[in-house]
């Protein structure tokens, strides 16, 4: 279950979240200028997390193949990836959000909208990922009657 959660957690953010925020990001660096460092930093977070993310997959992957691998290692990627989603977190909503929503247009959000549905969704999308579905069963089998 762990290695499913961590499969979705890595990969919708990589392959759907991060490149909507992108769009949205971009956006707001043509009508705010000011924001370029702060969202320069969330992107290359993104890159981060992508790394993070799979090194945390992978060592989840080898205890579930049986590998030797320390509980201190395991414990230790696991912290660094929450510990660097939060942060991330924290910086869009704390700083990039509230800037969106202040500085750009109705016609941005428009924009943005339009751009965003030019893009497949791989959980709601016509194309829903068969892993995803996977996940959902497994979260449902194991939730309390």
């Amino acid at each position: 279950l762990v290695e499913d959660i961590m499969r979705y957690v890595t990969g919708y953010p990589d392959t759907h979240h991060h490149p909507t925020e992108d769009i949205v990001f971009q956006h707001l660096k043509d009508r705010a200028p000011e924001t370029a460092d702060a969202i320069a930093e969330i992107l290359e977070q993104h890159h981060r997390l992508i790394d993070s993310g799979t090194r945390f997959l992978k060592a989840i992957e080898a205890v579930e193949h049986e590998a030797m691998i320390q509980r201190t290692e395991l414990l230790a990627l696991g912290r660094a990836y929450a510990e660097l989603l939060k942060e991330h977190m924290d910086t869009e909503e704390g700083h990039l959000f509230p800037a969106a929503k202040a500085k750009l247009t109705a016609s941005d959000w428009e924009m943005i909208g339009v751009e965003i549905e030019a893009r497949p969704d791989p959980l709601f999308g016509a194309s829903l990922q068969t892993e995803f579905r996977r996940l959902l069963q497994r979260i449902n089998d194991h939730a309390p009657a």
